[in-house]
């Protein structure tokens, strides 16, 4: 099982469906092209050093 960490904005009337992911370079990408990280805790431990950690979740692959 892979974890990917998932762009999550909080906006009461967001219609869009579209998701973002952490790719590499610290870019948002789709999911296809999202890293993948083996772990769980290897996941938290780069949300845990990005600028917003609390703008991210990790979601199973």
């Amino acid at each position: 099982m892979a974890y990917l960490l998932e762009e999550h904005r909080p906006m009461p009337l967001a219609v869009d469906t579209k998701h973002t992911y952490l790719g590499n370079g610290d870019v948002f990408v789709g999911r296809a092209l999202a890293i993948r990280f083996a772990t769980r805790d290897e996941a938290e431990t780069k949300r845990a050093k990005l600028p917003n950690p609390d703008n991210w979740i990790i979601v199973e692959a």
